[in-house]
């Protein structure tokens, strides 16, 4: 999928269950909502143009657009670039150099940065990079570089889910296997499914914020919690067997 669309699509997804604690933790909220958008757009660092590495993404419209542009846009190429050369490039080439033949690390787009493997790689190691930098500014919260780093990796995952709606797909656990969760959506042509999709999210947002910030009389916050996680749950799956109709290959 396009950068924009990863982008609304995680912050939409995580939206659904962070909705009901908008009031309750603005910060860590916040803080959670800044990680997904991060990483929903980080395993596109092997590609040469993405958007990752632009200080606003093309193609967000509306107030919902322009919010999420405004939260993450001014650091976008500093987590681009810098994931791209201090994390990508040189754990690919020592994998390559480490490893027998028969795995086969390159830099390739949808190879390495779109796997667990990578997922978990350039989340720890953005952590390892983020402690020194946040000590020398007196930033340094351990609670919430936890909570930015677990919404990182959720964020690029979502990331990776989405393309598997594709056409081209994504193989998990390359380079170890090369089965893949494939899809019939064509990337850049077909927008109307994710559009639709986004919509549904959008007002699936709307009712858990209602359930848990709005109205309270019948459900309590974990139950609010819990439905919106199902619900999120369900919606993926039907999205990815009914709508982009996602297969395994091998």
């Amino acid at each position: 999928m396009l950068g924009r669309q990863h982008l609304m699509l995680s912050v939409a997804s995580v939206s659904v269950v962070l909705a009901p604690f908008l009031l309750r933790a603005e910060l860590l909220v916040f803080t959670l909502f800044f990680g997904v958008a991060i990483g929903s757009l980080i395993p596109d660092v092997d590609a040469p143009d993405a958007a990752v590495f632009h200080r606003d993404v093309r193609g967000l419209s509306g107030d919902f657009g322009s919010a999420v542009n405004n939260l993450v846009g001014p650091v976008l190429p500093v987590f681009g670039y810098s994931t791209k050369y201090l994390i990508y490039k040189p754990v690919v080439k020592l994998l390559e150099f480490l490893t027998s033949e028969d795995y086969c690390f390159e830099e390739k787009h949808r190879t390495f940065s779109h796997s667990v493997l990578g997922v978990f790689t350039m989340t720890v190691l953005t952590g390892v990079y983020l402690v020194p930098v946040l000590l020398s500014l007196e930033l340094l919260a351990p609670f919430y570089l936890l909570a930015f780093l677990s919404a990182y990796m959720i964020g690029a995952f979502l990331h990776m889910l989405e393309d598997s709606c594709t056409k081209t797909g994504i193989a998990w656990n390359s380079p170890f296997s090369e089965t893949r969760i494939k899809g019939q959506i064509s990337t850049g042509k077909d927008v109307r499914k994710p559009r639709i999709f986004l919509y549904w999210l959008g007002m699936l947002t709307g009712a858990t914020f209602y359930l848990g910030v709005i109205d309270k009389r019948f459900l309590s916050l974990p139950a609010v919690a819990a439905i919106s996680v199902t619900g999120l749950g369900v919606s993926w799956l039907v999205f990815l067997k009914l709508v982009a109709k996602a297969e395994i290959t091998s």
